[in-house]
């Protein structure tokens, strides 16, 4: 047998003149050498002049700085200025940033270089803008992959955010239950907040301190609470103070509303659909009290064109139930929203536009064509100041509420704003909830919950947005963002924006250059738009993703990983 080995390394397939030799008495050695450099390689044994074949291999990539703050997709920065952290880099003396307003880093707004410290103050941005950057150490040639911020929007501020983006998700979002329905109360001059998670056998209510996002030591008695596809769907306060939760019921099973006199007693069944034809209860909309007779409770059918209503009777003590047709259908999770003054109703449901209806269902108008408020919204709720008339939708596609101004009429809605993004996880079903309330001082908080991602409170200062609206909104380019989650499996979503009305393909190619599939073929609006991609069928591997409309041609690389 051997008793030595001779290795050899060079940085070409000429091994004449090799960058390293080594003698060895074992069969291995560590080495050092260059990150991301091709070398090529050889042994032999002292009983041989045999060499072995050359073979060849590439180093790994140099070290990337570890990007602290912000992290990606994060929204809330404010545009005064917000500072920018990292992780020191061994032996880096020096780092470089650069800040752009196009995810290529083209359109540079800053280049700072030989920044000493591992943070950096940015600040003269733009409100309600989406910002690119990157970064890297003066040791190595390797930036960071680019990462996107969007500052907040002008007339929004954070209240609180217990959320995935801020790596707070709080205890009480239930995670072995589904996101159902948010609503506010008042308990001893105190607002408290509701959150309700369930599934087909088992519901929570939290009780949250609307203030701070805080749990409090209270729940709901859900004794006798059960049937239907989820035990709990939705739940609303009325302005007694009473509590109201319905069940959702598919077709065949049993619609029920319950009633709690206040949150410390028990659940009481007040109202009973036997066989209903259609699904109902994924929301409910709830409007005045039984203590001034005109309590009423809307809850519109998901993939139908019907729409429940039930109105509080006090001399027999029970609710009567009319049957209102729509004038158009619903798709799924369709909410109902109310507007002061208004006898009308506005209702919403996943993947269409706003609609707005007469009292007795007729179809009056509805948003087609404009583009202030993306259909991937649902759940919403309608709030006024002043003569002026907001609606707030929870939108899946940026895990956020949009605000929408409809004073001028529903097709001509103006976008008024949007709360930060509560996180990238998928959330396939478009779960998630919004709830309004009026602060009495022109300033009005949204409650925004979307599942898997968190819940958070945002104050929107509606009197000093009243001379702005419609001009905060970005204009967006034609871009393709990279997807969330990137590495992902199997399903994942696919950001991008037009600058006008294109007919557009979506591609998906593997690294060979073979297209592996047409994503979606058509003509879409001018906007910022979200595309649901599974890739159950393909195998672990990096695709490249394209977006084309003409000559226009955006590039990006997503990862699956099984």
């Amino acid at each position: 047998g051997s008793s030595q080995y001779t290795l050899q390394i060079s940085g070409s397939d000429d091994l004449s003149e090799p960058l390293y030799e080594y003698t060895l008495s074992d069969t291995g050695r560590i080495v050092n050498l260059d990150y991301q450099t091709q070398y090529f390689w050889r042994v032999r044994s002292d009983n041989s002049e045999q060499w072995s074949p050359l073979w060849t291999f590439t180093t790994e990539l140099p070290p990337a700085v570890e990007i602290l703050f912000p992290p990606d997709y994060y929204e809330g920065i404010d545009p005064e200025v917000s500072r920018f952290t990292w992780a020191p880099l061994e032996d880096a003396v020096s780092y470089e940033l650069k800040l752009a307003s196009d995810p290529e880093m083209q359109d540079i707004i800053l280049h700072e270089e030989n920044i000493a410290d591992t943070s950096l103050d940015i600040g003269g941005l733009e409100h309600g803008i989406y910002y690119y950057w990157q970064l890297r150490s003066g040791k190595y040639d390797r930036w960071t992959d680019v990462r996107k911020f969007k500052t907040r929007e002008a007339h929004i501020a954070t209240l609180w955010q217990r959320s995935m983006m801020t790596q707070s998700m709080p205890y009480y979002m239930d995670t072995e239950l589904q996101a159902g329905g948010l609503a506010l109360g008042d308990h001893d001059g105190n607002t408290l907040l509701y959150v309700l998670h369930s599934d087909s056998g088992d519901a929570s209510v939290s009780v949250v301190d609307a203030e701070s996002g805080d749990a409090l030591y209270m729940t709901l008695d859900l004794s006798g609470v059960s049937g239907g596809t989820y035990a709990l769907r939705d739940i609303a306060v009325a302005e007694d103070g009473r509590i109201y939760a319905v069940n959702c019921a598919d077709r065949g099973e049993s619609f029920k509303l319950y009633r709690w006199a206040d949150s410390a007693g028990p659940a009481e069944c007040v109202y009973t659909a036997e066989n209903v034809a259609y699904r109902l209860g994924d929301h409910i909309t709830l409007s005045g009290s039984e203590a001034t007779g005109d309590l009423t409770l809307y809850a519109p059918a998901a993939r139908s064109d019907k729409l429940l209503k039930l109105r509080w009777q006090s001399v027999s003590n029970s609710f009567d139930a009319q049957q209102i047709t729509l004038g158009r259908g619903n798709s799924s999770n369709p909410d109902l929203a109310l507007l002061p003054d208004d006898e009308g109703f506005y209702i919403n449901s996943t993947e269409y536009y706003l609609r707005y209806f007469g009292s007795d269902g007729t179809f009056l108008d509805w948003m087609k064509g404009n583009t202030s408020l993306s259909p991937s919204a649902n759940a919403i709720d309608g709030f006024s100041l002043n003569g002026k008339n907001y609606i707030a939708a929870y939108d899946c596609g940026t895990e956020s509420a949009q605000i929408i101004d409809l004073t001028d009429g529903i097709r001509t809605a103006l976008f008024a704003g949007s709360t930060c993004r509560l996180g990238i996880e998928e959330n396939a079903e478009c779960r998630g909830d919004v709830e309004v309330a009026d602060n009495g001082d022109g300033t009005f908080t949204l409650y925004v919950m979307g599942e898997r991602n968190g819940i958070g409170a945002y104050v929107f200062d509606a009197a000093s947005a009243m001379t702005g609206i419609g001009e905060t909104a970005a204009v967006p380019g034609f871009s393709l963002d990279e997807n969330y989650p990137n590495p992902f499996n199997p399903v994942t979503r696919i950001p991008y924006s037009l600058d006008k009305d294109r007919e557009i393909e979506i591609l998906l190619y593997d690294l060979s250059g073979r297209k592996v599939k047409t994503l979606y073929r058509g003509k879409q609006q001018a906007g910022t738009h979200t595309l649901r991609f599974d890739a159950a069928d393909l195998s672990s591997g990096v695709y490249i993703c394209t977006l084309r409309s003409g000559d226009r041609v955006q590039t990006r690389k997503m990862t699956l990983l099984k």
